[in-house]
Order: C-alpha cells, then structure tokens, then sequence
C-alpha cells in the first residue's frame, strides 16, 4: 500500500504532506480499515530509496546496451526553459526502450554552451560514452543546432520543429500577418458585439450553416 501511494504521489504531482492531510487518511481508512497512513518523513525516505533503486537500475541497464539514440529539446515552463534528454535503445530481451535522462533547467547567456555542458553532465552522471551514441534527434533552433554540432554526435533535425518554424516565419510576412491581424479584430468584435452575433446568427440559418459557439 505504501508503494500504491506514493505511486500516486508522483504520478499525480501530490505533495508528500497529502498524506498528513485529514481528509486524505480519512479516505484511506474506510477504503483499507487494516492500514496505517505513514506520515511525510516515512514516505520522503521511501521516495528516495525509489529513486535510488530505478537510478542505479537505469545506470546498469545503460552499461549494458551496447548503442543508444537521443531526443532532445528546449522546453518552457513559467519564464524558465528547461532541456529534455531522453534516451533510447534496445535492452538484452528486444525490447524497445526510453528513458527520460534529466530535464535541467537553462540560465546564462550563452545558450548553445549551457545546452552542451548539460549534456556532457549528463552523459557523465550516467556513464555514456560518446562512441555508443547512434543518433541524436534535435530540434531545429540555432543554440540546439550549435551545441551538438560541439558535441561532434551524428545528429538529425526534427521534422515538426522545421516545420513549426517554417509555419511562424511564414505568419510574420507582411501579407500574412496582416490578414492575422484583420481575423484577430474580426474575432474580438464578435465578442464584443452581441448585435454582431445575433445578425451572423440569422445569416447562418439562413443558409442553413453551421452556428459559431
């Protein structure tokens, strides 16, 4: 039972106190009368021998595979961007495997450098030599583009990023974007404007079309 809850503690980013909350052990003692709720300091050292136990597991399992590929990109969250490493490969059993390596917060100016230090943490925190890295799948932004290229990793672009990229300079040319914009007021009139509705309203049943909620 301690294991099933803390398994929903992190899958459900609970905080480890949930467990000292009222409401939470007054749940669990009429779903499982016989169990006793372990309090936040239990289940903090629970967490961390779990941690410890899948960290060394991974490490091991790493070692072993004799070739891995990569994904990798920058994400952002609340005014930080974080990297994402995930690792891919092919266990002793056949069996197609990934891992998410780390997701590290990025600071400094210098983008591409901070991109390839983390990585070379990585590779180092987990035991990965160069020499078993098959492919590295990128996105296609400039400091991602430069820091692998450092890294001397045969690499490849991901496909939607260019795409994704393509689609937003194509949005900020003149003849695009000012039929954005033209859309944009068009929208917030009709927010605005409940004469406006109630007139595209009556033009819809007109032709019988399909009514904009």
């Amino acid at each position: 039972m301690d294991d099933a809850i803390l398994r929903f503690i992190c899958l459900s980013s609970q905080s480890l106190s949930i467990t000292e909350q009222e409401s939470f052990t007054d749940m669990l003692s009429l779903a499982c009368p016989n169990y006793t709720v372990k309090n936040r300091e239990y289940m903090t050292n629970l967490i961390t021998k779990k941690f410890q136990s899948k960290y060394s597991g991974l490490k091991d399992a790493l070692r072993k595979c004799q070739s891995c590929s990569f994904t990798t990109a920058i994400r952002h969250s609340k005014g930080q961007y974080f990297l994402s490493v995930t690792c891919h490969y092919i266990d002793d059993s056949f069996n197609r495997c990934w891992k998410v390596l780390a997701a590290e917060p990025i600071t400094g100016e210098n983008t591409s450098n901070a991109i390839t230090n983390k990585i070379n943490e990585i590779f180092v925190d987990f035991g990965i030599s160069p020499t078993k890295v098959h492919l590295f799948l990128r996105d296609a932004a400039s400091s991602m583009c430069r820091s692998v290229e450092d890294l001397n990793l045969q690499y490849f672009d991901c496909f939607l990023h260019k795409l994704a990229l393509s689609v937003s300079d194509g949005s900020n040319l003149p003849e695009i974007s000012k039929q954005i914009q033209i859309c944009r007021e068009l929208v917030a009139f009709y927010n605005w404007s409940s004469a406006f509705q109630n007139a595209l309203s009556r033009q819809q049943q007109l032709v019988d079309a399909q009514k904009i909620h």
